[in-house]
C-alpha cells in the first residue's frame, strides 16, 4: 500500500498480489482482501494497464455482487477501474455502473467512496465533451470532498486536482470568453501538483501546461 501511494504502481501492484494471496486462504478479512486488490487494480490503471483490467474487472465484481459486498462492488465499478468501459466507448454503462454500485452507499457523509464515484462520474462527462456538467459537478463536490479530509491524503489530493485541472482547460475550448480565467484557474492547480514534488505527478503537469499553452 505504501508503495502505491508513493507512486511506485509496479511494486505496489506486485506487492497488492502477494498479500491478496495470502489473504484468500485466510476468514475474516474481506475488507482486507477488496482494499488489496483495489490498490493493486489502482496501480495498473496508473500503469496504463487498461487492457488488463478489462479482463480481471469484470469478473471481481461479479464476485463481489455475488457475495454481497458492497465496498467491493464499489472499489471496482468506479474511480479508475471506470475506466474500462470507457475504454470500450461505452460511457452509458460507464455511468450505470457507478450509479449502481453508489446508490446504495450513504449519502450522509462523502465517503471515501464517493470520492471514487465523484472522479469516475466527471471522467465520464469529460469523455462526452461535456465540461460544463463536470464543472458545475466539481464545484458542488469540492467543499465535501474538502470537508471530508481526504485531501490530506497525498495520492487523492493530487488525482483532484489533476481532475479539475483537466476540466476547466476543456471548458475553456468550449467557452472562449472564460478562457484567460479557466486557464489561470488549470495552472494554478498545476502548479500546486508541482508544490508536493511527486515524481510520478510530473507528467500530469507538464501535460496540463501543455494544453494551457495550446487553449
Amino acid at each position: 500500500i505504501a508503495a502505491a501511494l508513493e507512486g511506485r504502481w509496479k511494486t505496489g501492484h506486485e506487492a497488492c498480489e502477494r498479500a491478496e494471496a495470502i489473504f484468500r486462504s485466510s476468514t475474516g478479512v474481506a475488507w482486507e482482501f477488496s482494499t488489496m486488490r483495489w490498490f493493486s487494480m489502482w496501480s495498473l490503471a496508473n500503469l496504463g494497464e487498461i487492457g488488463k483490467l478489462s479482463q480481471i474487472i469484470p469478473d471481481r465484481l461479479r464476485e463481489a455482487k455475488d457475495r454481497g459486498d458492497l465496498y467491493a462492488a464499489i472499489c471496482h465499478s468506479t474511480g479508475l477501474a471506470n475506466l474500462i468501459w470507457l475504454a470500450e466507448d461505452n460511457p452509458a454503462l460507464a455511468r450505470e455502473r457507478s450509479r449502481e454500485a453508489t446508490q446504495a452507499w450513504s449519502q450522509r457523509k462523502f465517503h471515501v467512496e464517493n470520492w471514487w464515484a465523484m472522479l469516475s462520474d466527471r471522467q465520464t462527462e469529460l469523455y462526452m465533451g461535456d465540461a460544463e456538467a463536470a464543472n458545475k459537478a466539481i464545484e458542488a463536490q469540492w467543499p465535501l470532498l474538502s470537508g471530508s479530509m481526504l485531501l490530506m491524503v497525498q495520492l487523492t489530493r493530487l488525482e483532484a486536482l489533476q481532475l479539475r485541472s483537466r476540466v476547466s482547460l476543456m471548458l475553456a475550448t468550449q467557452k472562449p470568453g472564460d478562457r484567460k480565467a479557466l486557464c489561470r484557474a488549470a495552472a494554478g492547480d498545476a502548479a500546486k501538483i508541482e508544490k508536493d514534488k511527486m515524481r510520478w505527478a510530473m507528467p500530469w503537469v507538464n501535460l496540463l501546461r501543455a494544453g494551457i499553452a495550446m487553449t
